[in-house]
């Protein structure tokens, strides 16, 4: 089933589950067995049972989104599961506003990391829990559909990677566990990972390069002791490229940071390149803008299909 619902639609929770096919019409969190895909529903009215002090979209562009359970302290079980699973399985997430009538904010994948335990206030007799707290980011969606957080935020962007370069070919295949590449935890220990949705676009992107006549190499730069490789080089286009599975803010300028380091890197080993992002749609004017401030061309999956693109 081809998800037809568009971002900003307003609809009857009932009439939603009925289009779909299935998931619980009652619960915040609830799984679309025919599709495999989750739904995840946020209110206003959430702080009856303490959502409300840690649920709400941050300024880095990350949807902080509390976990399933009002009474007693909340496991990482059924729903809360298969939503911490979602990545891993290929679920899309898709975001709603309201109750009764939702609107469709967009999809979503999983943060790093994707959720973090908090203390929730507990209501009437029930004493202070504790509860999961989702970190959700946009793939495509409208985010000034979602409530701000009430709390302030910190973004968390670990250390990034930073001679003759060398550059072999890529052959594309199916993700498994031989596929990795190096992210930072909060106490800067290197963890090595790749996410499902970036891979699978960096994959669409390579092989829709290679169809329409480009190159595509892996590329392997080494300074001051370190390598470093970038997702994609594209010599055709003179390029190098960091995917990223998210426009939220904070992944955007992860990616700049990194693409103008592959670059500078590049060009001071001798190759003249010029850097490049790679996202799951078209990014909000800000981001276009901070991109084009730097010089950096931006691409994204085309409606229709194929690539889109916008150059400084």
């Amino acid at each position: 089933m081809v998800w037809d619902i568009p971002i900003g639609t307003r609809i009857g929770r009932r009439e939603l589950h009925d289009r779909l096919g299935g998931g619980s019409w009652q619960d915040g969190i609830t799984r679309v067995a025919a599709t495999d895909e989750m739904l995840v529903f946020t209110n206003d009215g959430g702080g009856a049972h303490g959502y409300g002090v840690h649920e709400g979209l941050r300024s880095d562009g990350v949807f902080q989104y509390s976990g399933q359970g009002q009474d007693g302290d909340q496991q990482l079980t059924r729903n809360n599961k298969a939503l911490a699973d979602a990545e891993e399985k290929g679920r899309a997430i898709r975001v709603f506003r309201g109750q009764g009538t939702v609107t469709y904010v967009g999809n979503f994948t999983l943060g790093d990391p994707p959720y973090t335990w908090a203390r929730f206030h507990g209501t009437g007799s029930s004493p202070d829990r504790d509860g999961l707290v989702f970190n959700l980011v946009a793939v495509d969606a409208d985010t000034s559909l979602l409530p701000a957080a009430e709390h302030g935020s910190v973004d968390r962007v670990g250390p990034s990677l930073s001679s003759a370069p060398s550059f072999t070919s890529v052959d594309w295949r199916p993700l498994d566990s031989r596929d990795y590449q190096v992210r930072w935890s909060n106490d800067g220990v290197p963890v090595w990972s790749i996410p499902r949705l970036e891979f699978e676009l960096q994959t669409r992107f390579g092989e829709w390069l290679r169809a329409r006549g480009d190159d595509v190499k892996e590329l392997r730069l080494t300074e001051d002791g370190v390598t470093i490789v970038p997702d994609l080089y594209v010599p055709t286009l003179g390029q190098v490229i960091e995917a990223k599975k998210s426009t939220a803010r904070i992944y955007v300028r992860a990616a700049v940071g990194q693409v103008l380091d592959y670059a500078a890197v590049a060009r001071r080993s001798g190759l003249q390149v010029e850097p490049a992002v790679l996202l799951p749609s078209e990014p909000s004017s800000s981001m276009s803008a901070l991109c084009s401030s730097v010089g950096i061309t931006v691409w994204w999956p085309a409606v229709g299909g194929g690539f889109a693109s916008s150059s400084p």
